[in-house]
């Protein structure tokens, strides 16, 4: 950019312009970033610890809303892969970065999410996705809750009736 600048002063591109090539030289040494000074003068420094804790639940909420459908999905931000989770009733979300959409991947996400339900308390009893997450319901598939996939229509299929979230 400073050549360019040089070139257009040089060559009178510029009308009326005062500034010369030693001006800009010149410019170019006071503002620029000198790296060897700042080499070793700037440091890492680490970072607080998040802190994660549990919070009582609202009393009543097992009883009301224990059996938990959760429905799922991946979302881009930025082209980075997210596993996103929902419940229907309490409308609680998850969001879980994902390296890759391998299977052993994206049922690993979601186990987390779902082992993270049951230490609170919470039994899932169906899970719902579309058709992106057919090839890993037989590593999640279990007797505790049922794996469902959206239709073209978005209808959720359970056997031959619908379930609405």
């Amino acid at each position: 950019m400073t050549a360019d600048f040089i070139t257009y002063i040089e060559n009178n591109m510029i009308p009326n312009c005062p500034v010369t090539k030693g001006n800009i030289l010149q410019a170019e040494d006071l503002f620029r970033k000198d790296i060897g000074s700042l080499q070793g003068k700037t440091i890492r420094r680490k970072m607080g610890h998040v802190a994660t804790g549990y919070k009582n639940l609202p009393i009543g909420m097992l009883e009301r809303h224990g059996q938990v459908t959760l429905e799922t999905n991946i979302m881009y931000m930025n082209e980075v892969p997210f596993v996103i989770t929902m419940t229907c009733n309490i409308h609680f979300f998850t969001a879980e970065l994902i390296k890759n959409e391998r299977v052993a991947t994206i049922a690993s996400s979601i186990k987390q999410v779902i082992l993270m339900y049951q230490r609170r308390g919470f039994t899932i009893k169906h899970i719902h996705g579309d058709g992106q997450f057919e090839h890993i319901k037989k590593s999640l598939q279990t007797p505790t809750y049922k794996l469902v996939f959206l239709d073209q229509t978005n209808k959720y299929l359970v056997l031959n009736g619908l379930l609405e979230c």
